[in-house]
C-alpha cells in the first residue's frame, strides 16, 4: 500500500538543529522539506505520483550533504583532514611543525669526533657542551655555565649536549660538597624529573659521595665501593660506555688510583663497570650529564672536554663533547673523516601532525587567542594541549642574565677590572613549564609552535616534577 507514513515524520522547523544534543551529534537528521507536504491528500495513495515526488525529493534533499559538511568541516571537534586545515588557518597554526631530531649522516665511525673536511664549513665559533641554563631546578650558574651552585634542597641541572652511543669521558670537580651522600653525578634522559633525586627513578642513574661511594638507580643501591669517597676539592673522572651501559669513576685527587675503587675494574676491557641497564634507560637513547647538589650552597664544576682533563681518557674513550673548532675548515686528517655525523649541531625536522594532534593544537591556539596571559589561562592552554597526559603547569623562575663586558667583570670593580659589568648580581624572571609525564619529540615541537600566551622575551624552560 502506498501513501504517507503515519504519523508523518517531523518537518524542518520542528527541531531546527536536528535530533541530537547540542555539541554532541551530527548536523541533523530532519529533511529540510517533507515531500508529503506537496501531495494533495486525494492523491496520497497514487503509487505513480508518490514515486515521482519521493524520488525527486531524495535527489534534491541536501540534508546528508549538510550533515557531512558539519561533521567534516564546520565542527572542529569532529572535523578531519581538509576541515582541520581550514580551522588551522582561521586560528593561525600549521599542521607542519618543527621538532628537534637526532639525525645521523653518512660517514665513518670516527665522524663522532668530527673533522670538517674539505667540503664542509666549520662554525664561526667553537661548539662545546655546558650546563643547560634552560634545564635546571634550584641552581645558579657561573664560570661560563660550567659551575652549578645549589640554591635549595635537591638542586639539579642537565648538560646541553646529549650522547646516544660510544665511549665517553668527562670530569666533575666537587667545589663544595662534603662527603655525606649529598653530591651526585650521573646521566639521565629528559623523562627524568629534576624534582626527583638523581638515581631515584627509572630514568636516571647517579654516583653519590657516600662513604664509601654508592650508585643509585630507581631508588635501589646498585653498587657500593670497597672504600673511598669524594669530598670538597676532589676531581672525579667518569667514563661511560653508552653501548654496554656501564659506568666507571675514579677520584683523581684523593684516590685510590683505580676505577670504581677496584684493582680489576677496567673501562677498556669492560670489566667491573657499574651497570645501569634497565627498562627506563634503554641503549641508543639520548642521555645528558646530570649534576645533583642535594644541599643548598653546594657546587660542582663539569669538564666536558673543553679544558685539559686531570686524567687522560682510557684507550677508546673520547671527551663527552669534543670541542668543534670555529673559524674555518680543518683538514680531514685531524678529525679522522671527511664526513660529519651531525651530532654536534642542532637539527630540526618537519613533522606533519595527525588529526588528533592538530586538533589539540588548534584548540590550544584558539584558547590562547582569547587568553589574558595570566598563569591560570596559560595552565588551561597547557592542559588543552596535553589533554589526558597528566599534571602540567607553569611556574615562575629566576635567571641570572649576562651583559656585555670583559671577562674580569665576573668580579666587578668599576675602576679596577674593566669599565663594563656582567650584571650577574641581577636577576630576571622566567617561565618554567612543569610536567609530571615524559615529553616526546613531537611534544617539544608543539611547545615551540608559539601557542602559549607567554610574552615573547620571557625566557622559558622545562622542568619535570613528580606526579
Amino acid at each position: 500500500m502506498t501513501g504517507p507514513p503515519y504519523p508523518l515524520p517531523p518537518v524542518a522547523g520542528s527541531n531546527a538543529i536536528g535530533t541530537f544534543p547540542i555539541g554532541v551529534g551530527s548536523f541533523g537528521d530532519i529533511p529540510l522539506l517533507s515531500p508529503w507536504s506537496t501531495i494533495i491528500g486525494q492523491y496520497g495513495n497514487s503509487p505513480i505520483i508518490d514515486g515521482l515526488i519521493t524520488s525527486m525529493s531524495s535527489a534534491l534533499d541536501q540534508t546528508a550533504l549538510w550533515d557531512a559538511f558539519y561533521d567534516a568541516i564546520w565542527n572542529p571537534s569532529t572535523a578531519f583532514g581538509y576541515g582541520l586545515d581550514i580551522w588551522g588557518r582561521i586560528v593561525g597554526v600549521s599542521r607542519m611543525i618543527k621538532i628537534p631530531e637526532g639525525i645521523a649522516f653518512f660517514g665513518w665511525t670516527q665522524a663522532g669526533d668530527p673533522g670538517w673536511g674539505p667540503n664542509l664549513t666549520a662554525p664561526t665559533a667553537p661548539i662545546n657542551a655546558m650546563l643547560n641554563p634552560n634545564d635546571f631546578s634550584l641552581v645558579t650558574l657561573s664560570n661560563s655555565d660550567l659551575t652549578a651552585t645549589s640554591t635549595g634542597t635537591n638542586g639539579q641541572i642537565r648538560s646541553t649536549m646529549p650522547q646516544t652511543n660510544g665511549r665517553r669521558h668527562f670530569e666533575v670537580t666537587d667545589v663544595l660538597g662534603g662527603s655525606g651522600g649529598n653530591f651526585g653525578v650521573g646521566i639521565s634522559s629528559l623523562s627524568h624529573s629534576l624534582a626527583t633525586q638523581l638515581g631515584f627513578d627509572a630514568y636516571s642513574v647517579g654516583i653519590w659521595n657516600f662513604n664509601p661511594v654508592q650508585a643509585k638507580r630507581n631508588s635501589v643501591t646498585t653498587f657500593t665501593a670497597a672504600a673511598g669517597t669524594m669530598t670538597t676539592g676532589d676531581t672525579i673522572a667518569y667514563e661511560i660506555d653508552l653501548d654496554a651501559q656501564l659506568i666507571w669513576y675514579q677520584n683523581v685527587t684523593s684516590g685510590p688510583a683505580n676505577w670504581n675503587d677496584s684493582a680489576t675494574a677496567n673501562p677498556v676491557t669492560g670489566v667491573g663497570g657499574i651497570s645501569y641497564a634497565a627498562a627506563g634507560l634503554p641503549p641508543d637513547h639520548p642521555y645528558y650529564i646530570t649534576l645533583d647538589l642535594y644541599t643548598s650552597g653546594f657546587s660542582g664544576t663539569v669538564n666536558f672536554g673543553a679544558q685539559a682533563f686531570a686524567l687522560a681518557p682510557s684507550a677508546g674513550y673520547q671527551a663527552w663533547s669534543p670541542v668543534v673548532p670555529g673559524g674555518g675548515a680543518t683538514p680531514a686528517s685531524q678529525g679522522g673523516s671527511p664526513w660529519y655525523s651531525g651530532q654536534k649541531l642542532p637539527i630540526t625536522t618537519s613533522f606533519e601532525l595527525t588529526d588528533a594532534q592538530f586538533r589539540r593544537l588548534i584548540f590550544a591556539r584558539a584558547l590562547a587567542n582569547i587568553s589574558d596571559g595570566s598563569i591560570p589561562s596559560i595552565n588551561r592552554v597547557l592542559l588543552t594541549l596535553f589533554q589526558g597526559r597528566g599534571k602540567c603547569y607553569v611556574g615562575p623562575g629566576v635567571l641570572s642574565p649576562r651583559y656585555f663586558g670583559w671577562q674580569q667583570a665576573g668580579d666587578p670593580g668599576w675602576g679596577q677590572t674593566g669599565p663594563w659589568y656582567s650584571g650577574i648580581t641581577f636577576f630576571e624572571l622566567s617561565a618554567i613549564l612543569n610536567f609530571a609525564f615524559p615529553l616526546q619529540p613531537v611534544d617539544y615541537g608543539l611547545l615551540a609552535a608559539g601557542v602559549l600566551p607567554i610574552p615573547q622575551h620571557v625566557p622559558v624552560s622545562i622542568n619535570f616534577v613528580s606526579a
